[in-house]
């Protein structure tokens, strides 16, 4: 289950930041483009999904702990 978790914990890193990266989450450049709608409700969700996620296997963690 560790290796689940460190394989997730990668994927955290590298999914919504990159895009956030190629979007400009900085600040607008000349060179930039502005997301597409699907694009940015798909990093919402994403989001979303991984908070709801780790929300519950914290819950769980705990509930192993008592």
């Amino acid at each position: 289950m560790e290796k689940t978790i460190d394989n997730y914990i990668m994927t955290l890193k590298t999914g919504v930041p990159e895009l956030r990266n190629h979007f400009g989450g900085h600040g607008s450049s000349s060179q930039s483009s502005s997301p597409s709608i699907y694009m940015a409700e798909y990093v919402l969700h994403l989001t979303a999904t991984n908070i709801v996620f780790l929300y519950n296997v914290f819950r769980d963690y705990q509930s192993k702990q008592n």
